[in-house]
């Protein structure tokens, strides 16, 4: 679970930015807190994010989704790395920019962070907490003549293993300035930062406004119980649609791609097996290909069922439903996972093209089924005011992003603020007690009126 994530000089954060999810002395909803007895750390399992257009809410979860594609992918020989510092002040601009994770995995907790301008890392650092302090796995400054200047900490490797010690240093000498060592070792194959990199690679998980589940067909064709909680979903959304199935159609290369070069139709054949198929596009779709028990392959297509004259059940293609419903069935992976697996979940604009009641309906869900489960988190953005309220979440779970008149992102969380707790926290928000929405200037100014 993501304990704390900080962030300076990146995007729209200018300063040092805070994004904390360590549960306050807050009373309200105790079963929204991830307890933790060893460590003994309480972890708030949800937040939503709220802020004006252009506040910089997305861009909060952009940094993360920097921060972690930069860990997971690094960079290849002397390429650039693509950091985007605060750009409003020129002071900023040649400033490296940095990023802190700390978060809990496998009932530890680590802290991981980097600071990295254009050309290079600056520094790097991974910690593990044992007992009530922090222990050094490694640090590392890189000098500007390229340089690794490191400490490795027993937690990682001791020196009396000379023979490990000299192979960890050697991987680290060796990691280019352009590199992250975290990825370096892993790729490496120093297995002790595994725990580490599986975090990023596949607990948190960040979905854009415009996100779609690229295996969606498939699981549906192979998962039953998803397949049963998408069709679950879809009804109580009252969407029409009484169920989703999938249509297999034989596949023939060349009727369906004329034009796919021998040598790329031979790669998708050796890479379908039974257990998993694979993905492929030709630009403008995507195509979900599996393999039948006799070793077929076959197109696989999503269909769903509406109900007809005379309770008939009528076939409807995936590109026919609305685009509501086709967001929310690109949603439903992620309410499934949560229910199933450790996750992280970030979600920009949640209610992107969903009606008000139907993302308040999510979260109810989320409320409802995944609440009690551990180690499990969902943080969302959204502009939906009907959820501010505290019969919904506790103030340590609301935050708010707004921009200066410097064009800086500050965020601040609706525990910051002295509220009564009968406060009718919709009404606050809409009146701009906590800062976060639009300055709406004098239209009459604009001359649209005469």
């Amino acid at each position: 679970m993501l304990i704390q994530f900080v962030a300076e000089n990146f995007l729209s954060f200018k300063d040092e930015t805070v994004f904390n999810l360590i549960a306050t002395s807050d009373k309200r909803h105790p079963d929204h807190i991830n307890r933790n007895n060893s460590p003994n750390i309480d972890i708030l399992k949800i937040a939503a994010v709220y802020g004006a257009n252009a506040s910089g809410k997305s861009n909060l979860i952009n940094t993360i989704e920097f921060a972690r594609d930069f860990i997971i992918f690094g960079t290849r020989g002397d390429e650039t790395i693509s950091t985007i510092p605060f750009r409003l002040d020129s002071d900023c601009i040649n400033k490296p920019s940095k990023f802190q994770f700390l978060f809990c995995h496998k009932n530890q907790i680590y802290d991981y962070g980097f600071v990295v301008g254009k050309n290079q890392i600056y520094e790097e650092w991974l910690f593990i907490k044992s007992n009530r302090n922090f222990k050094r796995m490694y640090e590392r400054i890189t000098t500007k003549a390229g340089k690794n200047k490191y400490e490795f900490g027993p937690s990682l490797v001791r020196k009396t293993s000379k023979k490990k010690y000299l192979r960890y240093s050697y991987e680290m000498e060796g990691t280019r300035v352009n590199q992250l060592f975290l990825t370096e070792a892993f790729n490496r194959n120093i297995h002790e930062i595994d725990p580490v990199m599986n975090w990023f690679k596949y607990t948190l998980v960040i979905l854009s406004p415009n996100s779609r589940y690229s295996a969606l067909e498939l699981r549906a064709k192979q998962d039953k119980k998803f397949n049963k909680f998408l069709c679950q979903l879809l009804k109580i959304a009252d969407t029409g649609i009484e169920n989703v199935s999938t249509d297999i159609e034989n596949l023939d290369f060349n009727k369906q791609f004329p034009d796919m070069p021998e040598n790329i139709e031979k790669q998708i054949k050796d890479s379908v097996n039974n257990d998993k198929g694979i993905l492929i596009s030709d630009g403008e779709k995507q195509y979900a290909i599996s393999k039948t028990d006799d070793n077929k392959l076959i197109l696989v297509k999503l269909k769903m069922q509406h109900k007809g004259k005379d309770d008939i059940l009528i076939d409807f293609k995936f590109d026919e439903e609305s685009e509501g419903t086709q967001r929310l069935i690109h949603l439903a992976p992620a309410f499934a996972d949560l229910l199933e697996s450790e996750k992280v979940y970030f979600i920009d604009e949640l209610d992107r093209r969903l009606h008000p009641n139907l993302s308040k309906s999510l979260i109810e869900l989320y409320l409802e089924l995944h609440i009690k489960k551990k180690n499990r988190q969902l943080i969302f953005v959204t502009h939906e005011s009907n959820l501010l309220d505290l019969n919904y979440f506790r103030r340590d779970e609301i935050w708010f992003v707004e921009k200066d008149k410097m064009g800086t992102s500050h965020i601040s969380s609706l525990s910051d603020f002295k509220i009564r707790s009968d406060l009718n926290v919709k009404n606050g928000y809409l009146k701009g007690r906590f800062g976060a929405i639009p300055f709406i200037g004098d239209i009459e100014r604009l001359g649209w009126l005469k």
